[in-house]
């Protein structure tokens, strides 16, 4: 139409203002949205690159370029969430592979460091040499070398901090013992989970969550939690 025509002879023209008014005005927001990144119009990019509808052929471009804007801005959990759209939940393969390695550095850059690993080390399955995921990968893995280090030293002195003196009440959750902080010098109750829901990862985060909001209440019926820590 002459809307496309006027878009291209602005764009030869140079005239990327005018350009976009034709590309909105025919619901190409995609190309709007290309035409401003390439300008480091981030913003005004990602009012355009939004609007583009899901069932489009230019969905998934549009939705890698929102997340490079996002990266740039650091802003990561934004990035993520556009970058793990483009893999559209389906198996890593020669076609989504680029997805997946961003997928990977905002893992790496949130230090989800066992997220990462799994995603490098899938890519290098496809291809043993793909971008800087072999380097990389290993950084990653001497990252998580030095944090088991770390916590199986954390777990060693939560051994040792409190002294199990009597068991106090048991239920579908775990075991309540009376014990001894011995940092602290103080009689607490010990809450400890089943050796069963330890392995559950969704359990031991909602355990987790619960500790966390349960120590930001203060009131004469509620009991204080002072510490939370991996044990065994």
């Amino acid at each position: 139409g002459l809307y496309e025509l006027a878009a291209q002879a602005y764009g030869k023209g140079e005239n990327y203002i005018k350009q976009n008014m034709m590309f909105e005005k025919i619901g190409d927001f995609y190309s709007a949205g290309k035409n401003l990144c390439e300008r480091g119009s981030w913003e005004e990019a990602l009012r355009f690159l939004q609007k583009v509808p899901r069932n489009t052929d230019n969905y998934i471009k549009a939705q890698f370029l929102v997340g490079k804007i996002f990266l740039s801005k650091k802003e990561y959990s934004l990035a993520l969430n556009n970058f793990t759209n483009c893999t559209e939940n389906k198996e890593m393969n020669s076609e989504n592979l680029k997805y997946y390695y961003f997928v990977g550095q905002i893992q790496e850059k949130l230090e989800k460091f066992e997220e990462t690993e799994k995603i490098y080390e899938k890519i290098l399955t496809l291809q043993v040499d793909y971008e800087d995921v072999p380097a990389t990968l290993e950084v990653v893995k001497s990252v998580l070398k030095d944090k088991q280090k770390s916590d199986f030293v954390q777990n060693q002195q939560n051994k040792d901090r409190y002294k199990r003196i009597r068991e106090i009440g048991r239920g579908g959750m775990g075991v309540v013992y009376e014990a001894h902080d011995n940092n602290l010098h103080r009689t607490v109750a010990l809450k400890v989970l089943s050796a069963l829901l330890k392995e559950d990862k969704r359990v031991t985060e909602n355990f987790k969550r619960e500790a966390q909001t349960s120590a930001q209440l203060v009131h004469p019926n509620i009991v204080t939690v002072f510490d939370l820590g991996l044990d065994e």
